[in-house]
């Protein structure tokens, strides 16, 4: 059984602090808190821990604790929401000095020439473009003017060629891409910008080699075959099972496992990134079938509707910036690098959600 429950992730660490805020809310805040949602949260999660031990199968356990964290993590987004006012007492300052101490210490963590490409907060840099998106996002859409804006997608520019990660250069073009729809003559700006993103891209080996378009056959990057394997196995499960899925968090266990998978085994000695799908949208595709599907088509119709809602003006609201850009950064999870279910940018996409909600109210 994968023991990402155990040993390679955040699932413990992530209950103690969730469970430190909840207790902190009861103790000081008690008057802040809807007690219907507080008290189904917390009985729905002892049913789950009481009935634990009572499951024998190896993959039911895994299903079952999968369950079991979601229950957790969408609960304590609502206990964040309801008792800390969700996100409004965030401000660029605080955000762009944490971008900052993030992107120093990746700087130095690179300069020093750590084993692997480990960058002093993350082993993988893919894991730190993931959790610099949402910070990176709302210091580009709230910056004042373009230099500030030049400034800080250059930081990223430079890291993103300093550490070789390609999902942290196309988080530079993606925040350009939204910086650039808010402002006048959106097509044209666009049409200078893609130039630059071409000429960056042919300079760079790294990058050519990530972005080929030849068959599975032709392919031999590892982490281009384990991009298209999470595609190819979405493709597989889904037709297998009549778009039913595999079942939640499933991936891995069951299903098809295609050609690029095979691939990926064949040079690595092992079934890299087996279990998450490389991306997140597969992954619930292949797991949810249909019903991931149609999640997947929710996510982006919002995504353009908040889109059009901050084109409106909507963005000069401190709080409706940040709920839309941690929104936003989801869509890099889903489409470009995920890490599961239960990584920090789902519970902050939950918190977002339910900000954005309270917003329209």
């Amino acid at each position: 059984m994968n023991n990402f429950f155990v040993k390679d992730s955040y699932f413990y660490p992530a209950i103690l602090v969730a469970f430190f805020f909840i207790s902190y809310s009861f103790l000081l805040k008690k008057n802040s808190v809807r007690y219907s949602e507080v008290f189904f949260g917390f009985a729905a999660f002892i049913v789950l821990i009481l009935y634990y031990p009572f499951v024998k199968d190896e993959f039911q356990k895994h299903f079952f604790l999968s369950v079991m964290a979601f229950v957790f993590f969408y609960f304590y987004a609502i206990y964040f929401n309801c008792c800390y006012g969700g996100l409004l007492n965030v401000n660029i300052k605080n955000v762009s000095s944490v971008f900052y101490i993030l992107i120093f210490l990746c700087f130095v963590g690179a300069a020093i020439d750590l084993p692997g490409k480990n960058t002093i907060v993350y082993s993988e840099p893919s894991h730190l473009a993931l959790a610099l998106s949402p910070l990176y996002i709302y210091i580009m859409l709230k910056a004042k003017g373009f230099l500030s804006r030049l400034f800080n997608s250059f930081l990223l520019l430079a890291l993103s060629l300093f550490v070789q990660n390609l999902v942290m250069f196309y988080l530079f073009v993606f925040g350009w891409i939204l910086c650039l729809y808010f402002s006048r003559f959106f097509y044209i700006k666009v049409v200078f910008l893609l130039p630059i993103v071409f000429f960056i891209v042919i300079s760079s080996d790294y990058f050519l080699d990530r972005i080929n378009l030849n068959p599975i056959d032709e392919v031999n990057n590892l982490s281009l075959l384990v991009f298209l394997s999470g595609w190819e196995r979405a493709y597989l499960n889904f037709i297998e099972t009549n778009g039913f899925g595999l079942g939640f968090n499933m991936l891995g266990y069951y299903g098809e496992q295609g050609v690029a998978m095979d691939k990926v085994f064949d040079s690595s000695g092992s079934y890299l990134n087996l279990y998450d799908g490389g991306s997140l949208a597969p992954k619930m595709i292949s797991e949810l079938g249909l019903i991931g599907i149609f999640l997947l088509v929710l996510y982006l119709f919002f995504f353009f509707k908040l889109l059009g809602k901050a084109k409106a003006g909507a963005i000069s609201n401190n709080e409706f910036s940040f709920s839309f850009s941690l929104y936003a950064a989801f869509s890099i999870e889903l489409f470009v690098r995920g890490m599961g279910y239960f990584s920090i940018l789902s519970v902050v996409f939950f918190i977002s959600v339910l900000s954005l909600f309270r917003l329209k109210e």
